[in-house]
């Protein structure tokens, strides 16, 4: 994971007009897609969009079934 710093720098980086190619090299960001996301979200939302995610984001097996029962019933309504 990169800190928010981090990705701040590199997508400044990228704004200075640094290759993508030397930029990635540096930070060690794998795919190019990543590094366009970080620009677009520090430019629509802000420096904070890019601060990391401390859960992800958990559903038990039975509100899982429960939901897939819903819109099951809701296509053939």
């Amino acid at each position: 994971m990169f800190s928010k710093e981090t990705k701040i720098k590199a997508v400044f980086e990228l704004i200075q007009g640094i290759p993508q190619s030397k930029i990635m090299r540096k930070y060690g960001i794998k795919g190019s897609a990543t590094l366009y996301e970080w620009h677009r979200r520090l430019k629509q939302f802000g420096p904070e969009s890019l601060a990391e995610k401390q859960y992800k984001t958990y559903y038990d097996y039975s509100f899982k079934i429960r939901v897939v029962l819903v819109r099951h019933k809701i296509k053939k309504a």
